[in-house]
């Protein structure tokens, strides 16, 4: 062999372990944009209905979480202060207009995205095709 097939041989191989190391670091950088990134990583692995409903429950454990503590601290405070306003045992009349509206969006909130989630379950199904 002459030098120059050899250096052109080198550059072969040195193209080839360049593109091998290229596509390396390429799939060591999707996996960190997983990683930083969950809920699309979700959203790409779990069909439409199920992500929306794996997201709403999600969302909605949080909110029912820090509601939760929320109301548990006021509570602790009112106890604290030892001060009555009104009848002991009865909500006052804004904590029941809170907790009425409160679980209206609640409620208004589960049934849309069930409707939704149902309505790209109905459109993702193909009909089943006639045997005739």
């Amino acid at each position: 062999m002459n030098d120059k097939t050899r250096q052109e041989m080198l550059v072969h191989q040195a193209d080839q372990v360049r593109e091998r190391l290229l596509l390396v670091v390429d799939e060591l950088d999707r996996k960190r944009h997983d990683l930083a990134h969950p809920v699309r990583t979700l959203r790409r692995q779990l069909p439409p209905p199920i992500a929306i409903a794996v997201l709403g429950a999600a969302a909605l454990i949080t909110v029912g979480t820090v509601g939760y503590f929320v109301t548990h601290r006021i509570a602790k405070r009112r106890r604290a202060r030892r001060v009555v306003l009104h009848a002991p045992g009865k909500p006052t009349f804004w904590s029941e207009v809170g907790t009425r509206t409160a679980r209206a969006l609640i409620s208004f909130a589960l049934i849309e995205a069930g409707k939704l989630a149902i309505r790209r379950a109905a459109q993702s199904v193909q009909p089943p095709q006639s045997s005739f």
